[in-house]
Parts: structure tokens; C-alpha cells; sequence
């Protein structure tokens, strides 16, 4: 979990980390964790306008016409797959398609009552949105990569095919999750274009590697205060847009 303070006035300012904290992996205490670094990190409370990125494997993704086609609601159809409750459940929706996910039970509460006002997403849904538009004419997978996660978004013009969350030990994973979806929904190697972002490290073992089987495979173009301040790629979208009112 890692907070980060951007001076929306002064664009021309560094941008501050705030804290940055890392646990591990136990889901029974996850929500009293996040509540922690919360109130040992009073300065997040102070009155700023929020911007809330969530990373978790447990996402789905539905055309927006499902909640006019089935009998049951987003939230229901999620718990089909992920049992929880609807409650516990958030909604992304833009252009026609939505996005529901789940980090741990309680969570959307303590985030609504906590940061009233906050713009809460899933950073897929960050990255589709600013991506969809770029390259359009081609077939593109963005790949971003954070400790032992990676999120992939596929493209295909402007149309979303597909995003979703694998785990990696090692670079050579991730080459093959690139390769298996690449299979499993057409891509052509020849003409796919890769975007990497996230953690530089894997990202400069996975490029060669990568460029055995596909011949374009780049960095993310990334809004430019990223590197100066190691921000992830979702945190640093979500400081880039406008302030919300």
C-alpha cells in the first residue's frame, strides 16, 4: 500500500510519497491492515481530493447491457465466481463496459467513510481508459508489472478484448502468460504490439526474452513525473486526471 501527494496547481512540483508499506500475504487481516496504515498515516486524511487505485486478481468484466439482460445484478453474477457479499463488491463503468472487483471484505465501507468523495478504480479500468485511444489501428497488450502480479489489457484497435491478473515467480512466467493469451485469443506475434510498465527490473529481463517470439515489444508511454518519483502506473494515471469537484 503506498500513498503519494501531487500538487495539482504547481504542476512543476516533485511529487511527495507520503508512506509506503508493505505486509504479508494473510486476506483474514487485511482490512485491519489497510485501517492501520491509514490512521498512522494521518497527513492521507487531510482535505485532499482522493484518488483510490485498488490492485487484486479478482476482477471480472461485463458489457454494461448485462444488468439489462440478465436476472441478476453485476454484483450477483461476480459472487457466482468470487463468493462474497454484494456489499463488498465495486463497480467500474465506462464506455459501455463494467468492471466489478473485490480486495477484502469491509473495504468499500471503511474507503466511502473514510474518504468521502474519493474516486475509487480498479487499475485496469485506469489503463484501459487511457490506453484504448493510443496505437488504435493495432493490436496491442499492455503488460503492468508490481511485486509477483502483473495486470494484462488487450486491445484490439479501440475495442477491449480482455484484461486480467496472472502471478509471476519469474520474467520467463510472464513470457508465457503473454504467449497463452496471445494463443488463446488470436493475436498474431508477428504484428501484436507489447507495452510493458511497472517494475524495471523484470521489465529489462523480460524484453529480450519476449522479442525471441514477438518483434514489438516497448515500454509504456507513462505520464512523465513516473519515473522521477517510482510511482505505479495506476497511481500515477489517477494524479494525472483533472481534480474531481
Amino acid at each position: 500500500m503506498s500513498a503519494y501527494l501531487r500538487n495539482m496547481e504547481d504542476k512543476t512540483a516533485p511529487v511527495e510519497t507520503l508512506f509506503e508499506e508493505t505486509w504479508r500475504d494473510d486476506d483474514t487481516m487485511l482490512l485491519q491492515q489497510i485501517e492501520n496504515a491509514v490512521y498512522d498515516h494521518p497527513q492521507v486524511l487531510d482535505d485532499f481530493t482522493a484518488d483510490i487505485v485498488i490492485c487484486t486478481p479478482k476482477l471480472l468484466w461485463f458489457p454494461a447491457s448485462v444488468t439489462e439482460t440478465e436476472d441478476a445484478t453485476p454484483e450477483e453474477l461476480f459472487a457466482e465466481v468470487y463468493p462474497v457479499e454484494a456489499e463488498d463488491v465495486l463497480i467500474d463503468q465506462s464506455e459501455g463496459i463494467l468492471g466489478a472487483y473485490t480486495l477484502c471484505s469491509g473495504l468499500p465501507a471503511f474507503l466511502y467513510r473514510t474518504f468521502p468523495g474519493a474516486r475509487v478504480s480498479h487499475v485496469q479500468s485506469l489503463i484501459r481508459q487511457r490506453f484504448a485511444g493510443r496505437n488504435a489501428d493495432a493490436v496491442r497488450m499492455y503488460v503492468d508489472i508490481r511485486e509477483a502480479e502483473a495486470d494484462f489489457i488487450i486491445f484490439n484497435g479501440t475495442k477491449f478484448v480482455q484484461g486480467c491478473v496472472h502471478s509471476y515467480r519469474q520474467a520467463s512466467d510472464l513470457v508465457y502468460h503473454i504467449l497463452n493469451l496471445s494463443e488463446v485469443y488470436g493475436l498474431n506475434p508477428e504484428t501484436l504490439q507489447v507495452h510493458l510498465s511497472g517494475k524495471r527490473e523484470v521489465r529489462d529481463e523480460l524484453i529480450p526474452l519476449l522479442r525471441r517470439h514477438i518483434e514489438y515489444v516497448m515500454h509504456a508511454m507513462v505520464p512523465s513525473f513516473v519515473n522521477d518519483a517510482e510511482m505505479p502506473l495506476g497511481a500515477a494515471i489517477a494524479a494525472s486526471r483533472p481534480a474531481s469537484v
